[in-house]
């Protein structure tokens, strides 16, 4: 598990969505995407399967501060050799 913090600023003056997507994980094989999870809360019952497309995770009001932890769990599939491991997470605010 792992958290990263998403700032949207009181200054943005249009209602905003804030989409996440993922590129799948690349090292001495690849693990798919569709293995992580990522959800507002360190509970990762109920959190949602990351894709390499555009998602939106959740909406900003104009003129409004938000700060918001996004967790992220990994499942490493059997069979995938140990090693390390790389993917990146992007994050996007698309005026609604």
């Amino acid at each position: 598990m792992g958290a990263v913090t998403v700032t949207v600023g009181s200054e943005t003056n249009v209602d905003v969505d804030i989409q996440v997507k993922g590129t799948d994980f690349s090292g001495p094989d690849t693990i798919s995407i569709g293995n992580v999870k990522y959800d507002s809360d360190d509970n990762p019952s109920g959190a949602s399967t990351l894709t390499d497309s555009y998602v939106t995770w959740y909406s900003v009001n104009k003129n409004t501060s938000d700060v918001k932890q996004v967790y992220y769990w990994i499942t490493i599939p059997p069979g995938k050799p140990g090693g390390d491991y790389t993917s990146t997470f992007y994050y996007q605010a698309v005026k609604k």
